[in-house]
């Protein structure tokens, strides 16, 4: 992965660079010296994706341009919730939804207004969040991510009652967390991450998309404002991100059809799964399982929220083992596709040495794919005394 995840990289930042000239000649030129971050930017490659227009594209790409080469006028568009979106600044939250305004800056205070048809707006400006490295965090999808995933387009924000500070600042702490127990991991997907978005929505899981390289959508719903959670859906949809990255040529790693269904009959034709899809999640159940036994062995969490840490340690642990099971087949690899499942299995093996007895018994009756710590608690209730912590690693 550490050889091959930059490589990837300069393939989507060149794709990223043709989108961009396509949509908009000449803002290439206009952002300088940070076009080059800006075609990796998941908004401009969701932006190709659905077809958007030159303005809005001008509008995702001011904050990106120099003070000194940004308009001071610009057309902009208000998201479903009123807030004129500027991606690398912040948000001017308004009280009109899905209208078309008029953005005056100036340049010698750095203020911003809002007009419609000649008539002010008011809008106040949000702050700009980011993770350590520079990572962007969205709360609720961009009207363009939106418009290629429609089932996440109701995602506005948080629940009502529980403050947006509070889910900025524990997914902050698990960022923190992963950098600590897991730092060559994180350095990874640090170097591949650009955007955070946060969805509250019931009918969406959280995912990963070329679609929107270099972005992961966290659902946030059921799960509150914890480290626990955000550490394992980081270095999921994180994970997720990277693999494309490392194996954006995939006839590198497959000797088969990627999207060949998966060869293999659990006995109930459940599998349906493509042989490179398959092959994504048995990377990203190895990095979990692998960031888990870390936090475990730090003695990071007490209570609850080692009680809830054990169970989806032992979730994704028996996923894990099925898949190893089901891509035990080197027909489908090249010698590098071979070296992925190696590693996989080694972590594997590893974890079983050392914690296999820990992760085996767990009841999870009634567990929907998205772990549900309720429904875990009540079929495994917590045990009266918790194991003493750990010192952390070092």
């Amino acid at each position: 992965m550490q050889r091959r995840y930059p490589a990837g990289c300069e393939h989507f930042e060149s794709l990223g660079r043709l989108l961009l000239n396509h949509a908009a000649p000449g803002l290439e030129r206009e952002l300088g010296r940070g076009a080059e971050r800006f075609c990796r930017e998941p908004l401009l490659f969701s932006h190709g994706m659905a077809r958007g227009s030159e303005p809005e594209l001008r509008q995702i790409a001011f904050g990106a341009l120099l003070p000194s080469r940004r308009p001071a006028a610009l057309a902009v568009r208000t998201d479903n919730c009123g807030r004129v979106r500027l991606p690398g600044l912040g948000a001017l939250a308004t009280a009109v939804p899905d209208a078309e305004l008029r953005l005056a800056w100036n340049k010698a205070d750095d203020s911003y207004r809002l007009s419609r048809e000649g008539r002010a707006v008011s809008g106040r400006m949000e702050k700009l969040r980011r993770l350590h490295g520079g990572i962007d965090v969205d709360f609720g999808p961009h009207p363009v991510f939106s418009r290629l995933w429609p089932g996440a387009s109701e995602a506005a924000g948080p629940p009502l009652g529980v403050p947006l500070a509070s889910y900025g600042a524990a997914l902050g702490r698990a960022w923190r967390l992963i950098a600590t127990v897991f730092p060559a991991y994180w350095r990874m997907i640090a170097a591949v991450t650009r955007r955070v978005v946060l969805l509250e929505n019931v009918a969406v899981n959280s995912f990963a998309s070329n679609a929107a390289f270099g972005a992961v959508f966290l659902n946030i719903t059921e799960h509150g404002a914890d480290e626990v959670f955000f550490i394992e859906d980081l270095v999921h949809q994180c994970g997720h991100v990277l693999f494309n990255a490392a194996t954006h040529d995939v006839g590198d790693y497959l000797a088969v059809a990627p999207d060949a269904v998966l060869p293999h009959d659990p006995g109930d034709g459940s599998e349906s799964r493509t042989v490179y899809g398959a092959l994504h999640g048995l990377f990203t159940e190895a990095v979990m399982n692998a960031c888990f036994e870390r936090c475990v062995a730090a003695g990071l969490f007490a209570g609850r929220q080692a009680h809830e840490l054990m169970g989806r340690y032992a979730l994704i642990y028996r996923r894990f083992n099925y898949d190893l099971i089901a891509l035990r087949q080197p027909a489908l690899y090249t010698t590098q596709g071979a070296q992925i499942y190696d590693h996989c299995r080694r972590v594997f093996e590893e974890i079983y040495r050392g914690r296999g007895d820990a992760l085996l018994g767990h009841d999870y009756s009634g567990q929907p794919y998205s772990f549900n710590y309720r429904i875990y608690r009540a079929n495994n209730p917590p045990a009266r005394r918790q194991p003493a912590r750990r010192a952390a690693i070092a």
